[in-house]
C-alpha cells in the first residue's frame, strides 16, 4: 500500500481545523486509510542516511504525517487531493465540478507530435544518467528503444526527456502563474489516468477554481484531440446490487447521502420497480470501474463496525479445499529440506482467452537457491524430493522426467524442463543466466526451480 508523507501543520490547515493524533486516527480509520507513522524531516533524513539520533542532518523538526492509501485511489496521493476528499467526507465542502474554460477555437494551444526522425547523441546521455542514483532506476522505460521522446518548445529548446529528466528551462518557481501540465505514457489510457490526476489536483489553485485550460494535441497523422477529458463517467445501479452484498437496510436516500461523501455524484432515477441510483463517477476516480467500487465506497461511508455480524444462511460443511491442503504440505516439504521463505507456493496469473475475464489462477512453486556456487545439484534434489512425495496413481513420471531445454533465462546446458510420463511439462528449473541476474542486482549465482502445483494434484 503506498504511503504519503504530508505536514501535518499544512494538512490540518487544508482540513480547516487541529485533531489531536487519536482524532485523526479515528477519521482516518473511517474513511478507510491509516495513520501509519508519526516523524520528522530530521527523523526520515537520519533514516535514509542510517544516522542514530544525535547525527546531525539538514532538516527542521516539522511533524510529518505518513498516511497509508489504498493502491488503487490515485487522488489520494498528493496533501490537496487527500484533505479535499476528507472534508467532502465529513460534509465541510461540496463535491467540487471541474471543468474546461471556454475559449475560442483560435486562442487554444496545441502541441503537435511528430515522429523522431532527426538523430541525437542521446546514447550518452544515458550513459552519463546511469551512474545517477534517482534516475538509473528509469532508463530501462525507453533505453531499448530505436528513438526517444522529447518535448521542446517552438523555439526548439529542450524542455524534457520523457520519462527520465525534465530541463531546468520549465522548472516551476513561486512565481509561476500559467502552468503548462504534459503527461507521456507507453499506454494511452494510463496516460488519460495520470493526467487528469494531475489536472484535478492543480485545478484547486486556479484564479477560477477547478477550471482548467484545455491543449489540442495534434498527431503526427493529422488527428487532432482535446486535452484533458474531465468529463463524468455515468453508472446507474439499482438500490439492492448496493445494499444486498453489503448486508445492511438503507433507502435510496440514504445510499445517495454515502455516495456523495465519496464524492461520487448521485442522484434517483425514475424507475417503476426497483429503485435505482444514478452515479457520475469524476475524472479523479479511475478506480470506479464496476457497480462493486460503489459497494465498497457505500460499506465505507456507513462505517465498517457499524454493519450488523451474521452467519452466512447456507453452510458448507467440510475440510480445506484439497488445492489449498497439498499446498501447505509441499510448503513443509520444501522447507525441510532446508529452503526458507523465499520460496513461495502460491497462484500466477495468466492469459486465458477462454474466461471472461481473460485470465486465469494457476497455483505454482517456486523456489531459489542463491550461493556462492550454482546450486544446480541442489535444486536437482528438490525436484526429486517432490516428485517422490507426490507420486500416486494419476500422477505419473518416467525413468527420466528430466529434458534438456534452452530458455533464454538459464545457461545453455544448464537447464531442463520437468515432463510427466505422458510428456506433459509441469515446470523447469536450471541455473540463472548472468544477464539476469546483472539486470536485478543480485551478485551470486541462483538456481532456480518452477513447478504447476496443480498438475500433482
Amino acid at each position: 500500500m503506498p504511503t504519503v508523507s504530508v505536514s501535518r501543520d499544512r494538512f490540518f490547515a487544508a482540513l480547516g481545523r487541529t485533531y489531536t493524533q487519536e482524532e485523526f486516527e479515528v477519521l482516518c480509520f473511517a474513511f478507510g486509510i491509516e495513520l501509519d507513522d508519526v516523524t520528522t524531516e530530521k527523523a526520515i533524513i537520519r533514516k535514509e542516511k542510517h544516522l542514530d539520533d544525535d547525527g546531525e542532518v539538514d532538516g527542521d523538526d516539522e511533524i510529518i504525517y505518513k498516511i497509508e492509501v489504498a493502491a488503487n485511489r490515485y487522488d489520494l496521493l498528493c496533501l490537496e487531493g487527500l484533505a479535499r476528499a476528507l472534508r467532502v467526507f465529513i460534509g465541510t465542502e461540496a463535491t467540487p465540478m471541474y471543468k474546461i474554460s471556454s475559449i475560442p477555437c483560435d486562442s487554444v494551444l496545441q502541441m503537435y507530435v511528430k515522429p523522431q526522425e532527426e538523430s541525437f547523441r542521446a546514447d550518452k546521455l544515458m550513459e552519463f544518467y546511469r551512474s545517477d542514483m534517482k534516475l538509473k532506476k528509469f532508463l530501462h522505460i525507453i533505453e531499448n528503444s530505436p528513438v526517444y521522446p522529447v518535448i521542446y518548445d517552438s523555439n526548439r529548446t529542450v524542455l524534457s526527456l520523457p520519462s527520465i529528466i525534465n530541463s531546468a528551462h520549465s522548472a516551476i518557481t513561486l512565481k509561476t502563474r500559467n502552468v503548462f501540465i504534459e503527461c507521456t505514457a507507453t499506454d494511452l489510457t494510463k496516460a488519460k489516468i495520470v493526467l487528469n490526476s494531475m489536472v484535478t489536483m492543480f485545478s484547486e489553485y486556479c484564479k477560477n477554481k477547478f477550471e482548467v485550460v484545455p491543449v489540442e494535441v495534434v498527431s503526427h497523422d493529422g488527428t487532432k484531440t482535446i486535452y484533458p477529458d474531465l468529463s463524468c463517467y455515468k453508472m446507474e445501479v439499482s438500490l439492492s446490487e448496493i445494499v444486498g452484498p453489503i448486508g445492511i437496510s438503507l433507502d435510496e436516500i440514504q445510499v445517495i447521502s454515502l455516495l456523495n461523501k465519496m464524492q461520487l455524484q448521485a442522484e434517483s432515477c425514475p424507475s417503476k420497480g426497483e429503485p435505482r441510483i444514478s452515479v457520475s463517477v469524476p475524472p479523479t476516480r479511475s478506480d470506479i470501474l464496476h457497480a462493486r467500487d460503489l459497494v465498497e465506497d457505500v460499506a465505507i461511508a456507513y462505517g465498517y463496525n457499524n454493519v450488523p455480524k451474521s452467519k452466512p444462511k447456507c453452510m458448507t460443511i467440510g475440510g480445506r479445499q484439497p488445492l489449498n491442503r497439498f499446498s501447505d504440505k509441499l510448503r513443509a516439504e520444501v522447507a525441510r529440506a532446508g529452503y526458507m521463505e523465499i520460496f513461495e507456493v502460491g497462484d500466477v496469473v495468466t492469459l486465458d482467452g477462454s474466461r471472461d475475464v481473460g485470465a486465469s489462477n494457476n497455483r505454482r512453486l517456486a523456489a531459489l537457491y542463491c550461493n556462492s556456487q550454482s546450486g544446480f545439484e541442489e535444486i536437482m534434489g528438490l525436484v526429486d524430493r517432490i516428485v517422490k512425495v507426490v507420486r500416486a496413481p494419476h500422477v505419473k513420471f518416467g525413468q527420466n522426467y528430466y529434458v534438456p531445454t534452452n530458455e533464454p533465462e538459464f545457461f545453455p546446458k544448464r537447464q531442463c524442463k520437468i515432463v510427466m510420463s505422458d510428456g506433459k511439462q509441469i515446470g523447469y528449473f536450471g541455473i540463472v543466466h548472468a544477464e539476469v541476474l546483472r539486470k536485478f542486482g543480485i551478485p551470486d549465482p541462483c538456481t532456480f526451480v518452477e513447478i504447476d502445483v496443480e498438475a500433482l494434484l
